[in-house]
């Protein structure tokens, strides 16, 4: 439980910096997808393995209403995590190196 809380944080991070970093003075962050992590866990040995991960809106950028005020707050953000699962950003936000859950999966070893 406590990699998976680092790695939500760091995920989180990640996600806060590269968003201040995106904007502008006039501009808003850059639009991203996202992808759905669910039954992330962790062996003995601190190797990840997740259950599924699932293209939300088939990588399409969400309205900011949904994106902020129900994915990563709110009551539906805080079920998501409070049940093991993530919703990750993903490119172009700036520093996310993957599109899809594909790529995602290749970049971190998970199956």
């Amino acid at each position: 439980m406590k990699r998976f809380a680092a790695l939500t944080g760091v995920l989180a991070l990640l996600m806060v910096g590269g968003m201040v970093w995106a904007m502008g003075e006039d501009h808003g962050p850059v639009e991203h997808g996202h992808v759905l992590v669910l039954g992330l866990q962790y062996d003995d040995e601190g190797n990840p393995s997740i259950r599924k991960c699932v293209d939300l809106a088939n990588g399409r950028a969400l309205r900011n209403n949904a994106h902020h005020d129900h994915l990563h707050t709110g009551r539906a953000g805080e079920a998501v995590a409070g049940a093991g699962h993530a919703v990750i950003p993903t490119a172009p936000l700036p520093r996310v190196p993957w599109s899809n859950c594909a790529e995602l999966k290749a970049e971190f070893g998970l199956d």
